[in-house]
């Protein structure tokens, strides 16, 4: 099993060989064999699985900024915001 870098590399090194000979790069099979790669599956979920938490952090907190604004109005002032 070759390392997401090795795979990297050999893709920089084809696109830099088409260059120098004038010929067209295929980018689609060039990504398809990192996309085989278990290293790149797994990156791509953890990413995904980082991006959906982050998306469950802004949903409680507009649900918490919602639920305790009547009562406590300046909570929204004290919370830094990204």
């Amino acid at each position: 099993m070759q390392s997401i870098m090795c795979l990297l590399a050999q893709v920089v090194d084809q696109a830099l060989e088409a260059e120098k000979n004038g010929e067209e790069f295929d980018v689609r099979a060039a990504t398809s064999m990192m996309e085989e790669n278990p290293e790149q599956k797994l990156l791509v979920e953890c990413n995904q699985l980082a991006v959906d938490i982050d998306n469950e952090i802004v949903v409680i907190h507009n649900f918490i900024r919602d639920k305790y604004r009547i009562k406590f109005p300046e909570l929204e002032s004290l919370i830094i915001k990204k």
